[in-house]
């Protein structure tokens, strides 16, 4: 089993997506994400980082999802690109009066609800109507992307909506499938969009941090803070750390001593980033180690308890086992204080608890 899944690690390819700037009618080609919020597909652009729209902005590559986010449409795909996050991206600050979780509200929802309106028209005009909806389905959807917002981007949102609906639509073919697809005529709107949602997450965990007094720092001294984070990891993994600030938000963390907790429904993408450390440094106990203490199951010295394991001249295998199930397939969650493979990886730390059992430790 270790060596199938090691070489199905080298084999695998996976597109990342921090969030993908998308309408309510589709494309059938489907980038992947890699938060925890998972929400449906939907539209017709990706962009390399884009905004939150209905378009599986957390979802893990394998379509699974811990937190949960607004449904998006089933009449398209997320878009054909991979983003970044590297770059700190956007000046917008914040709008509307939602807070942190509701997405736009007053003037920023009526502007929003407006675009959407006539975007979604442009879209059911032509001959090519998105399959399995209509407008009333559309204007929800587009409407709900807020959701994933929070208080920034929504002017930046509704130029960029405003701009799609006025453009209008081509019909586009992709196989068997014809959609309405947006002209190439927002191409500002739609980078402004893309820059200032590069680091959503950050934003909006700082913007929660700053609104339940969880820290001292300013707004714009907590997101310097939150990307200070992100780039301490290795240099392939940087761009993963903004789905973990923005699923503390859709997470539920709390405020423990002054920072938000990283929370049990972020633990897959954390694990994510555990097997790019893995990737990058060829240390399980390394990746390992990083998710159990950000999750606060670490104990007083993981590496030295993770190494100590697999030292183990009885039940080492069995460790290496898990830590490999775990950091492949990203199943593992706190239990009774120590991080432990979950899910499919549930008989590989069955095996090695049976194991200590057996032999005594």
């Amino acid at each position: 089993m270790l060596t199938f899944k090691r070489l199905l690690r080298g084999a695998r390819y996976v597109v990342f997506v921090s969030v993908a700037v998308v309408g309510c009618g589709g494309g059938d080609e489907k980038a992947e994400g890699d938060d925890d919020s998972g929400q449906g597909g939907s539209g017709n652009e990706g962009g390399e980082s884009g905004s939150s729209g209905s378009s599986g902005s957390s979802g893990t590559d394998n379509g699974g999802s811990d937190a949960g986010g607004s449904g998006g449409s089933d009449t398209g795909g997320t878009g054909d690109t991979g983003g970044t996050s590297s770059g700190k991206g956007g000046t917008s600050g914040k709008g509307g009066t939602s807070g942190t979780g509701t997405g736009a509200t007053g003037p920023a929802l009526d502007r929003i609800e407006a675009a959407c309106e006539i975007d979604c028209a442009a879209q059911f005009v032509t001959e090519c109507t998105p399959p399995n909806s209509n407008e009333l389905i559309c204007r929800a959807n587009c409407v709900a992307q807020t959701a994933q917002l929070g208080d920034f981007c929504l002017a930046e949102y509704a130029e960029f909506v405003e701009c799609r609906g006025e453009g209008g639509y081509d019909c586009i073919t992709s196989g068997t499938t014809t959609y309405p697809y947006q002209r190439s005529t927002c191409i500002a709107q739609q980078q402004a969009m893309q820059m200032c949602t590069v680091d959503i997450g950050c934003k909006r965990s700082c913007d929660k941090s700053v609104d339940e007094e969880c820290t001292s720092m300013t707004l714009d001294e907590c997101i310097e803070a939150c990307h200070a984070e992100g780039e301490a990891l290795p240099a392939d993994c940087v761009f993963r750390w903004d789905s973990i600030a923005a699923c503390k938000v859709t997470g539920g963390a709390e405020c423990v001593d002054g920072e938000l907790t990283t929370p049990a429904a972020c633990s897959s993408t954390l694990m994510y980033i555990a097997e790019c450390i893995y990737d990058d440094t060829m240390d399980m106990c390394e990746g390992w180690c990083f998710a159990a203490n950000e999750l606060g199951c670490g104990g007083t010295d993981c590496a030295a308890e993770c190494a100590s394991r697999l030292a183990d001249p009885t039940c080492g295998m069995a460790w290496t086992d898990v830590l490999d199930c775990g950091l492949f397939f990203n199943n593992a969650v706190c239990a009774d204080g120590y991080l432990a493979g979950n899910s499919s990886c549930d008989s590989d730390q069955m095996a090695y608890n049976t194991c200590v059992e057996g032999a005594g430790m």
